[in-house]
């Protein structure tokens, strides 16, 4: 179509015009009838029609070939250490290499006083045989471990007035241990009575004078001393009704009217509590309990070893004799009929007793 146009174009230029027209007429005229020309060729353009839809996607091509490594970049700085791990479990112990030899005893020959750290600690030989003394800064010694006259060791502790408050021994005949107050009287001992080689402990007052010792008799048999008595039984307060009549190792009983302990005084009394403790220079080793009028004075023996007043009224008392009331205020007398006894007994002899008229029998104390 181009090509036809062209060449009408070429023959109108060549063919000499039928009427006069200048050039630029010419060329306008026939580009408008060329547009109009192909206006009539070609149509006017539609609307794009819709999309389809897109077709399978073909399969990837092999991968080409990779390409040559780049240079290596600058190395970063070193980070921090990290934490350590556990420690693994301990491995089983080798044995035990060969002891090696004895090696030669230190001496310091010429030596008799070794002082170290300013004289806080000092040791050598001093009085009969080696010393240890621990000193204060003021040089004077608190502690001194050392070896007394006879051979045997010694330690004592000092207060701060440098006087010797606790002192350990093992001299012969009495090793102890003691505790003295700033009189130098000895308050508390535990150790071995230099009289009869037994056990013991003993407790004083501010002047030295025992007001409790705790031993072992030359017989083998445990004491307890208060004040320079024996003390042997527990013993407990309880109401009196009148205090005519009792004594330590009276025998007593219930009186419901008074509400309140009276002496025995009628044979086998089955209200019979008991012996008041005290007699034959014993006393109670504890006393519990209390009173309204809050007097502490003649307990009832509970349990334990007792003096009790006796007479010979049902005979002669030997040892194993069941004790009950007799017919005399507060004393007490052998029981003739162990199977009537229930309730009555308060105690059994372990000493006999054959006088007359009444005396002090020792008993354990037995409530049956």
């Amino acid at each position: 179509m181009r090509r036809l146009i062209l060449v009408l174009f070429a023959i109108g230029v060549a063919s000499p015009p039928a009427f006069a027209e200048n050039i630029h007429e010419t060329v306008r005229r026939i580009d408008e009838k060329l547009h109009e020309l192909e206006t009539i060729g070609a149509g006017e353009r539609g609307p794009p029609g819709v999309q389809g839809p897109a077709g399978p996607r073909g399969p990837q091509g092999a991968r080409g070939p990779a390409g040559p490594q780049g240079v290596a970049g600058p190395r970063g700085p070193r980070g921090l250490a990290g934490a350590q791990g556990r420690t693994g479990p301990r491995g089983p112990e080798g044995p035990r290499g060969p002891k090696g030899a004895l090696g030669d005893d230190a001496t310091l020959e010429g030596l008799d006083w070794l002082s170290i750290g300013d004289g806080a600690l000092a040791l050598g030989v001093d009085r009969d045989g080696g010393t240890i003394r621990v000193n204060n800064r003021n040089d004077a010694g608190r502690i001194s471990l050392y070896v007394t006259e006879d051979g045997a060791g010694f330690i004592n502790l000092y207060d701060a007035e440098g006087d010797s408050r606790i002192n350990l021994t093992a001299n012969v005949p009495a090793p102890h241990l003691s505790v003295e107050n700033a009189s130098g009287e000895t308050v508390a001992f535990v150790g071995e009575w230099s009289d009869i080689r037994t056990g013991g402990a003993h407790f004083s007052d501010a002047t030295g004078n025992r007001r409790v010792q705790l031993g072992v008799s030359a017989d083998g048999n445990g004491y307890v001393r208060v004040n320079g008595t024996n003390v042997n039984d527990y013993a407990e307060l309880l109401e009196l009704a009148t205090r005519d009549g009792v004594v330590p190792g009276s025998v007593v009983a219930y009186d419901a009217s008074a509400r309140g302990i009276v002496p025995a005084s009628a044979a086998n009394a089955r209200q019979v509590v008991g012996v008041i403790s005290g007699a034959g220079g014993f006393r109670p080793g504890m006393v519990i309990g209390s009173r309204s009028d809050e007097s502490q004075d003649f307990p009832v023996s509970m349990s334990g070893l007792i003096y009790v007043r006796v007479s010979d009224e049902a005979g002669e008392i030997v040892p194993g004799d069941l004790l009950v009331p007799s017919s005399v205020a507060g004393v007490g007398m052998r029981m003739v009929d162990p199977s009537a006894a229930a309730g009555m007994v308060f105690g059994k002899a372990l000493e006999p007793w054959s006088g007359t008229g009444e005396g002090l029998v020792l008993m354990l104390v037995m409530h049956r």
